[in-house]
């Protein structure tokens, strides 16, 4: 007879109504009921469908059900069939430990149960915390089934086998004693397991996970380590798919990474290669100041000369000023440039999570540092040399404005004289 959940419901509140309920000697729950309409109705169903017998004992005497009115109080003994009643999808079992002993139910559940020990139906009692865990087992079993790669039915009992590095079969073996400890972490690994998002990859994940796991394990202790261990698991599958999709999306931030590495490296090195050919003109400036600037003659006009000295100064000093300024503007082009891929890279150091992946970050920030501090120490020499030559021309034309020529020659003699005796 194929029971339903209206069965499973009727044989609930007969066997609820047993007064002195005893094991019979064929595998039946044997008991008195006192008649009630609750109680008949419930019979007249499981009676009716075949459920129980249609001969019930009333003291020595058997009577047909179809005799029994609604209003009747009377005392019956009937018995319940409790040894793996019912096929189809719902069914009655003594209790946890027969349903899994029967063997079809480890790796799945039937649509709805009764265990007659406990008293509840699953759907929809949420039953007593080893039956929660026993439902996490087949949902477990489950899960597995799907990402396993073959599942082997010779022996009977399944076996989930796993191809990673070598073969690992994973038995589903276990029993009633195997569910007291909480099974923690499954629905997390459901979840992650459930998303479209590189299914191969977490396939081959979860299989390396197992392996490490279970690998030591003999072979049908395996499950029930599984069962004692899946929050390890699904933590470290966890850990290992967030550091695969680290590395899948640093793959396209190492790609990027290296074109932003050269945009910023053309853009310092341009900073100083735009002013390098105008630099060209401070030497120039500095030739033309030293051999171009007369000393103002002693008999006759000093006009022309004086003119010259001035027009050859005046020049050095227009030349060397615009270089200055022109030295200050890629000055802040180099320190705007170097605070933006600091910010770029800034950004990029907080949102990765593997020291790895920030070292390679964080060489780049540095390679690009360096070279830009070079870059400012060449423009401070750059600098110095074109004060120096402005400062070296100006001296000059006072020389020559003032006729300072022989003094200075006499001070330098004396100060030769005063360190090199």
């Amino acid at each position: 007879m194929e029971l339903t959940e209206r069965h499973l419901e009727a044989l609930r509140l007969v066997r609820g109504a047993l007064t002195d309920p005893a094991n019979g000697w064929d595998s039946t729950l044997e008991g008195t009921i006192t008649l009630s309409p609750e109680t008949h109705e419930a019979l007249d169903l499981l009676i009716g469908d075949k459920v129980l017998d249609e001969l019930v004992q009333v003291g020595r005497a058997q009577r047909d059900w179809s005799t029994f009115s609604r209003d009747n109080a009377d005392v019956i003994r009937i018995r319940l069939p409790v040894a793996d009643w019912g096929v189809g999808d719902c069914v009655v079992y003594r209790n946890l430990r027969a349903l899994i002993g029967r063997g079809r139910f480890l790796t799945v559940l039937p649509r709805a149960f009764y265990l007659i020990d406990e008293g509840i139906i699953v759907p929809p009692d949420e039953g007593t915390a080893t039956v929660r865990c026993y439902l996490r087992a087949v949902a477990l079993t489950e899960l597995l089934t799907q990402q396993a790669d073959h599942i082997d039915h010779a022996s009977g009992t399944p076996r989930l086998v796993f191809l990673h590095k070598v073969s690992i079969a994973v038995p589903v073996v276990y029993d009633e004693g195997n569910l007291s400890v909480p099974i923690e972490g499954l629905e997390d690994l459901q979840t992650l397991l459930a998303s479209p998002e590189h299914r191969e990859q977490k396939r081959s994940i979860l299989k390396a996970a197992l392996y490490d796991l279970l690998a030591t394990e003999k072979e049908g202790d395996r499950f029930r380590r599984l069962l004692r261990h899946i929050k390890e698991l699904s933590q470290e599958f966890r850990e290992r798919y967030q550091l695969f999709v680290s590395e899948f999306d640093f793959n396209e931030v190492r790609e990027e990474l290296e074109e932003r590495r050269r945009d910023y490296l053309t853009r310092l090195n341009g900073a100083f290669n735009d002013v390098g050919a105008k630099l060209l003109s401070v030497p120039v400036a500095f030739y033309i100041a030293v051999t171009k600037m007369e000393p103002l003659p002693v008999s006759g006009s000093p006009f022309e000369a004086l003119v010259l000295n001035s027009v050859v100064s005046l020049a050095v000093l227009i030349v060397c000023i615009y270089i200055l300024m022109l030295l200050n503007s890629h000055r802040h082009t180099l320190m705007a440039t170097g605070q933006e891929y600091a910010n770029l890279f800034d950004r990029w150091l907080g949102k990765l999570r593997f020291a790895e992946q920030k070292a390679q970050v964080q060489q780049t920030l540095d390679d690009l540092d360096r070279r830009r501090r070079r870059l400012l120490w060449y423009f401070r020499v750059t600098v110095f040399s074109v004060v120096g030559t402005l400062i070296i021309t100006l001296a000059l034309y006072l020389l020559r404005l003032f006729r300072w020529e022989d003094e200075t020659w006499i001070a330098l003699q004396a100060v030769q004289t005063l360190f090199l005796p």
